[in-house]
Formats: C-alpha cells, structure tokens, sequence
C-alpha cells in the first residue's frame, strides 16, 4: 500500500516539474534551442584560441568543463542505467523530454 501512495506521489511531482519546464521553455522561447549556434562558436573560438583573455578571465572551455564536472556525479552516471533496468523504455523517454526542457 505504502508503496502505490509513493509511486502516486512521485509521478504528479514528475508531472508538476515536467509542466514547469514546459511552460518556462515556452516562455523563454525556447532558449534551449535559440543559443545553439551562439554555444557552438563560443566553444569553437575558445578551442581555437580567438576568445578575448584578460588577467581575470577563465577560457570558456575550461569554465565549461568545471561547470560540468561539478554537475555531474555518480548518481547522474547510475540513475538512467537504474532507472532504464527498472521502468524499461518509458524511463528513458522521461529522460528525454526532461533533459531537453530542463
């Protein structure tokens, strides 16, 4: 019983996020898709060594690869590999659409 209360309770909060994230996709125009090209040359100018450099700046890769190794950790590794073995394919369409609208 216990656990059909908490499989209720934790797919209306997926649900309430999955919303929010939509609603702020739409309202922010889609931001996510809108800065590709600006993400693409930024990196591309960083790799090539055309960025502006100063005495107190970071190179955008670098800045980038630190803000993704701070992000990323076991779990994030682990949870889709779990998550997939144990709700099967629909795991990773959720995956999916909320790695694109987060």
């Amino acid at each position: 019983m216990l656990s059909i209360i908490t499989d209720t309770i934790l797919f209306f909060a997926c649900l309430v996020v999955l919303a929010a994230s939509i609603y702020l996709s739409i309202k922010l125009r889609f931001v996510q898709l809108r800065f590709i090209p600006n993400l693409l040359k930024t990196f591309v100018l960083s790799l090539t060594g055309k960025h502006e450099k100063t005495s107190h700046t970071i190179a955008p890769h670098r800045a980038l690869f630190t803000a993704m190794s701070t992000t990323l950790g076991i779990s994030t590794i682990v949870g889709p590999a779990i998550a997939i073995r144990l709700g099967g394919p629909g795991a990773l369409v959720g995956f999916l659409l909320t790695s694109f609208f987060g």
